[in-house]
């Protein structure tokens, strides 16, 4: 809930003045806080596109065959300039070598590319699981039932890799 708070700006701590600064009023940044750096307004997505977070580094360490997998994927980085407010402040210092026409949040590239790809690489995946369980269950009926150390069932989790 967004509130303009009741005293002048000369009293308020230093956060809540610079977010009266930024915002205009007192709460809305810290409502994106709890959602998560990650996290997304689906509106802001361009028509026919889709966005997804693309790992480049964990706990520093460069991923760079998952950054090439994703670019032979159809995966491109979504510039700054269309979601300035993702973008890196330029802040200088370490931080002045960092492409700021690039957004990253935590060890992640914000990318996209056209939904037809992405539905076609879905229908793709959807194939390879409907396959898979198939063969689950063939062998599940084909097994013997009186091994003792054979379960009874065999369980499939369905699993869906995320996109915004």
């Amino acid at each position: 809930m967004s509130r303009k708070p009741n005293m002048p700006q000369e009293e308020m701590s230093p956060l809540m003045a610079y977010e009266m600064n930024i915002t205009g009023d007192f709460g809305s940044s810290f409502q994106d806080i709890e959602k998560g750096t990650l996290h997304l307004n689906t509106k802001d997505i361009p028509e026919g596109m889709v966005y997804s977070w693309i790992t480049e580094s964990i706990l520093g360490e460069p991923q760079l065959t998952n950054v090439q997998s994703s670019f032979q994927n159809y995966w491109r980085p979504v510039p700054a300039s269309r979601h300035p407010d993702l973008a890196a402040p330029d802040i200088g210092g370490s931080f002045s070598n960092v492409d700021k026409n690039i957004i990253r949040r935590g060890g992640c590239i914000l990318m996209e590319r056209s939904k037809k790809i992405d539905d076609a690489e879905r229908a793709k995946y959807e194939r390879v699981n409907q396959e898979t369980q198939k063969a689950a269950n063939w062998a599940n009926i084909t097994k013997m039932n009186d091994d003792p150390y054979m379960p009874a069932k065999t369980y499939i989790n369905e699993s869906q890799f995320g996109r915004v």
